[in-house]
């Protein structure tokens, strides 16, 4: 297996705790479901391909993002109405560039 379907892999499987069987409430519920369930994959490559693998992932992912994808704070989600509570809301209105 590769690194890229490894992560996936463990991605989804750690959805099954974050989302399935514990189930957080309140406003930022997706960011703690998506944080605590890449934080496992992440520790999922580092044990299974170790430090530099898992520092060179990181590394990719990061520059990868920083060219493809257009950050919005929350506060100004909120501010133009979008809602911090979904994170569907949350990559549309950054899609849109809001």
């Amino acid at each position: 297996m590769d690194r890229t379907f490894w992560h996936t892999l463990a991605h989804e499987m750690a959805h099954y705790y974050f989302g399935t069987a514990l189930v957080a409430t309140g406003a930022y519920r997706w960011f703690f479901n998506e944080s605590m369930t890449e934080y496992l994959a992440l520790k999922a490559i580092e044990h299974r391909s170790g430090q530099p693998s898992l520092a060179d992932w990181i590394r990719r992912h990061l520059q990868n993002s920083a060219r493809s994808v257009h950050w919005s704070r929350l506060d100004e989600l909120e501010a133009a109405g979008g809602s911090p509570s979904d994170r569907y809301d949350y990559l549309a209105a950054s899609a849109a560039g809001a």
